[in-house]
């Protein structure tokens, strides 16, 4: 899984130096633990649902909405000059 989201990640900077000349911004949103109802098939996962709620700053694991929202800020006007980055959306849990 590691190696997936790095080349993703350089994907999108690579990516970012050939498109920006055109004006087309290029960027990754890194979310956290989403509680979706994917989820429900993973055996034992209210302990792990509750273990990232613990480890996260903001007291709460992320909703579909929450990445939603991030990704509508960079397709909107006040992301336009935002090119080449990775916005880690998880509530904060990676900085514990």
């Amino acid at each position: 899984m590691g190696a997936a989201k790095a080349s993703l990640e350089a994907l999108s900077r690579g990516l970012a130096v050939e498109l920006g000349p055109r004006g087309i911004g290029v960027n990754v949103v890194s979310g956290g633990l989403i509680e979706t109802e994917t989820l429900r098939y993973i055996p034992g996962v209210e302990a792990l649902l509750e273990k990232a709620r613990t480890k996260t700053p903001m007291g709460r694991n992320g909703t579909p909405d929450d990445i939603a929202n991030v990704v509508a800020w960079l397709c909107g006007p006040d992301s336009a000059w935002v090119c080449g980055q990775v916005i880690v959306a998880d509530g904060g849990a990676s900085l514990r």
